[in-house]
């Protein structure tokens, strides 16, 4: 890789796909990969959401932790970026780069984030907005709590997870 930021080419970046099943799988291994967070899989909600994004590399802080909103749809452009090429018009029009709020030079990431798994969810600054949907609530073959209700859902994300976005 040619050298940006980097003198010793080892920047690392490492993340989860997908947050966990949450409940099936969980229960019987004792292993739930959103912690306490609401939900998981399938779901908008935090546990379903977020996922461990570990960068590591020169010119990184080591030890440090960021509320820099992120995606890995910025990865494509992030990389790009740090490679120093150029993404072709028209390609990867979701994707921002990101790789200055790796390196901690930034630190609020992404504008805004839109991410659906049955409904549509939009997450700006430090607030959540989930869409009404008519969908099922539950989700019994994996036993999981679905963000779908009737009425619109807005949250503060700004007070360290408000405790509706907890597990009850």
């Amino acid at each position: 890789m040619p050298e940006k930021d980097s003198p010793n080419n080892e920047d690392i970046l490492l993340s989860r796909l997908k947050a966990g099943e949450h409940r099936a799988f969980d229960m019987i291994y004792k292993i739930y990969p959103a912690g306490a967070l609401r939900s998981g899989k399938y779901s908008v909600f935090e546990g379903g959401t977020r996922i461990p994004f570990i960068v590591s590399g020169a010119g990184i802080a080591k030890g440090k932790t960021s509320d820099a909103l992120i995606c890995q749809m910025g990865l494509l452009a992030s990389v790009a970026n740090m490679l120093g090429q150029e993404i072709p018009k028209g390609d990867a029009t979701d994707s921002e780069p990101l790789w200055d709020t790796f390196l901690g030079k930034d630190t609020k990431g992404r504008s805004y984030l839109v991410e659906h798994a049955g409904s549509l969810a939009i997450i700006k600054e430090n607030w959540k907005y989930i869409e009404p949907s008519k969908a099922p609530a539950y989700a019994k073959l994996t036993d999981t709590e679905l963000e779908n209700a009737p009425v619109a859902q807005l949250y503060d994300l700004s007070k360290e997870m408000p405790p509706e976005l907890w597990t009850q």
